[in-house]
Formats: C-alpha cells, sequence, structure tokens
C-alpha cells in the first residue's frame, strides 16, 4: 500500500499523523456520504507545508484569497484518488511558531461542506441578488377552506332578513315619495293660468333624494350580507404566488456552484409540487396573484440547508454529489451493487488484522408514523382513517420466541411545519 498527498496542486502535504489515517467502506450509505470515507479529519501539517499554509493566511492581506478559501489538498491511495478536498484554515485551526499547522480538512462537494454551505444562503438573499426573478415564480389557486361558523352564518341570516324586511319598506317609502313629487307638481289652475307650488315641489324632491339614498344604502349593505353568507360555504378561489420544489432546488444549487438531478420531479404528480410561503394578505381574485413566491423569514423554511432537510424527509430520499452535480433520489435508489472495491490490505494496521463490523445496531423493530391533521382545515378533523401507521419487522423463522434480539421504536410527527423524530 503506497499513499502520497497533495498540497495546492504539488506533490507535499505528508501529515505527521499519516499513521492514524483509516479509510472506511460504507455500503448503506446516507445523507450524502461516499461509499468510501477518510476516518481522520484533523492533519498535522509540519515544516515547508506549514509554511505554505501560514503564506496563504499571509497573502489574504496583500491581496491575496487569503485564509477565508480553502488550500486544495489530495490524498492518493496506489495512485487513486480517496480524497480530493480542502484545507480549511477557519475552523479553529492551530498555529504553532510557524512550524506546524493543525488544521481540519474537507471534502470538495462533500456532506460536511453542503450543510454548512447551503445553511449560509436563504431564498431572501437570492432574490436580493436576481438569482430569483419573477419568472421562477408559478401562480396557485387555493381557497380558504373552512367549516361554516353556525353562530356567523345565523348573525348573517338574521341580518339579511332584516336587511330585505327593511329593503322592501324601502322600495315602497321611495314609490310613496315619488307619488307625493308627482302630486306636489301638479298645478292648480288659477285666474292668470297655471300655479305651481315651489315649496311642496322642493319638500318633496328632497324627500325621494333622501329615500332613494336610504333605500340604495340598503341594497349595498345587503348584497355585501349575501356576499359574506355565499364566502361561508363557497369560498372564491384566490390566486399567490409560489415555487416548485424543483425550481428551488434549481437556483439554490447554482448559488453554490451545482447543478440538480432527480427523477423524482421530472413528472406528474412530484414535477408540480409547490411550496406556498406564508402570506401577509389575501391572494388576488380573478387572474392576479399577490407576493412574491419565495420562502420568506415567516415561512416554516427559509435557509436553502433547511430545504434540503425538509425534502430529504418529505420524500424519504438521499443525495449524493458528483462531478458537481447534486443527485436527489429515493433511498432505495442508491441500494445495489457497490462500485468501490476495497484494496487489498488489512483493515486493522496496528494488529494486521481483518476486522469488520454489521450495521445491525441500526436496526429498529418498530417504526410508528403518525400524520397530524390540519387544524385549519377543519374538515379534516373528523377522518382519522390512515392517519396513523405501524410497521413491525419480525424474523421469518423463529427458534427460541425469548432469544429474539429486534427492538427499538422510532415515531414520526409528519405535519405541515416539518417532522418530528423521537426514538427509544
Amino acid at each position: 500500500m503506497s499513499l502520497s498527498f497533495e498540497l495546492d496542486g504539488q506533490p507535499a502535504g505528508t501529515p505527521v499523523n499519516a499513521p492514524e489515517l483509516s479509510l472506511s467502506a460504507n455500503w448503506e450509505t446516507g445523507e450524502g456520504q461516499e461509499e468510501s470515507e477518510i476516518s481522520l479529519t484533523s492533519i498535522e501539517f509540519a515544516m515547508d507545508d506549514a509554511k505554505l499554509l501560514n503564506q496563504k493566511v499571509a497573502d489574504g492581506l496583500t491581496g491575496g484569497p487569503g485564509i477565508f478559501e480553502g488550500v486544495p489538498y489530495k490524498i492518493n491511495l496506489n495512485s487513486k484518488t480517496i480524497f480530493n478536498g480542502m484545507v480549511d484554515l477557519t475552523n479553529d485551526a492551530s498555529f504553532v511558531d510557524c512550524e506546524k499547522v493543525i488544521a481540519e480538512i474537507v471534502k470538495e462537494d462533500g456532506v460536511d461542506w453542503l450543510s454548512e454551505v447551503a445553511d449560509g444562503i436563504s431564498f431572501g438573499s437570492m432574490a436580493n441578488n436576481k438569482e430569483i426573478v419573477a419568472s421562477d415564480y408559478v401562480v396557485v389557486p387555493y381557497v380558504l377552506n373552512y367549516r361554516p361558523e353556525a353562530f356567523i352564518v345565523g348573525q348573517l341570516l338574521i341580518t339579511s332578513f332584516l336587511l330585505t324586511k327593511e329593503l322592501i319598506q324601502g322600495v315602497k317609502d321611495t314609490s310613496n315619495a315619488i307619488a307625493d313629487l308627482v302630486e306636489a307638481s301638479v298645478p292648480s289652475i288659477g285666474l292668470t293660468g297655471p300655479v305651481y307650488n315651489i315649496g311642496a315641489i322642493i319638500s318633496a324632491s328632497l324627500r325621494v333624494v333622501a329615500q332613494v339614498i336610504y333605500t340604495t344604502s340598503i341594497v349595498i349593505a345587503l348584497i355585501s350580507i349575501i356576499t359574506d353568507l355565499i364566502e361561508q360555504f363557497f369560498p372564491p378561489v384566490r390566486r399567490y404566488n409560489g415555487m416548485t420544489f424543483k425550481r428551488m432546488f434549481e437556483v439554490g444549487l447554482a448559488s453554490l456552484g451545482l447543478t440538480f438531478q432527480s427523477t423524482i420531479f421530472n413528472s406528474l404528480p412530484f414535477s408540480t409540487f409547490t411550496f406556498l410561503p406564508v402570506k401577509s394578505k389575501r391572494g388576488g381574485i380573478g387572474g392576479s396573484a399577490n407576493g412574491v413566491g419565495h420562502p420568506n423569514i415567516n415561512s416554516s423554511i427559509y435557509n436553502f440547508g433547511d430545504f434540503i432537510r425538509q425534502m430529504i424527509q418529505t420524500f424519504n430520499a438521499d443525495y449524493k454529489i458528483v462531478n458537481g452535480v447534486f443527485i436527489f433520489e429515493r433511498r432505495d435508489y442508491w441500494k445495489g451493487s457497490s462500485s468501490y472495491v476495497l484494496p487489498d490490505v488489512e483493515t486493522n494496521q496496528t494488529k494486521r488484522l481483518s476486522e469488520f463490523t454489521y450495521n445491525t445496531s441500526e436496526f429498529v423493530k418498530n417504526y410508528f408514523i403518525a400524520f397530524q391533521t390540519d387544524i385549519q382545515d377543519q374538515n379534516t378533523l373528523e377522518n382519522f382513517k390512515g392517519n396513523n401507521y405501524q410497521i413491525i419487522s419480525e424474523p421469518i423463522t423463529i427458534v427460541n420466541k425469548k432469544n429474539i434480539l429486534g427492538k427499538g421504536l422510532t415515531s414520526f410527527d409528519r405535519h405541515l411545519q416539518g417532522d418530528s423524530e423521537k426514538q427509544n
């Protein structure tokens, strides 16, 4: 077995603690992990390597990249690269008398790198930087779905009855006022001809105008009450801007210099799944849509890292980053024959022994999933069928039931604001 190292593109960077390096192979990987991982992340650099790293920090004071740009670092095993990443001098690195530097190494496009940088950007910041534009939004029709309140409906019915009764009386009073105006407008015949009672005409005209205004006000109030009554049973369709999950992935990953790939979102129904952010006002009625479509500070998710974690739980998915492509698929998509071949070396180099372990400690016998109802949608509160789901695994063959070692309970409470997980 031959190990070689490269620091900043040059053959160098052999760590003082190189004997402590170990390579782990994983066939059931998760959360972006690769099949092969370097177990040692803290590297001790000495002599020329330490001077190079110190110089990188000093260059930041004279116009160079400085400490906030990782220094490229590679580890090769038998001429095959088993680690390609960078030296992170920002995460509590120690600089000892310019002769030694102890720092962490971070894998390029690795899970640790992604989780940190994804939490550092938000959809609001991307919109502010014009990385999210209006064409990224989609119009989402929705209704305020709720059960009619009996008390409110009763009030509206009583009010509409009283207004209708008053409208009928107003129509009668208006017709009487018009009749009085007509009667006052008929002149009397005197010796010099027709004589008009101007005072009576003006008085009757004012009564007609006042009665018409009053009756019109009753009509307007009655229309408003009837509209509210109809909305209790048939809410109007409103529209608001949102973003599809697929587009949210694309813009967030583009901000990190990655591209997106997923078969989950290539076809219906998931290709149209859309995030509707928290609204500060009701959406528009008709063809208009109000507000921005990206998550805001009041939404259940805001940072891109929160979004990735939520999508992993929602779709029971996992991801890998391969050659700058963020591949997002269901967990079982990654299960299969491993493409990684473990080098022909003893796994325990200290004792010259081959050691391995089974991942049976990760086995959980009892899974319980509870889907919470939406308290805003009262039509669902009485439909509890299918809200809970439980899976209990049992061995196919049992000799002595008392010796069964399957154990553990994992429960999930799934709701609109995210998932909570509890293990026992």
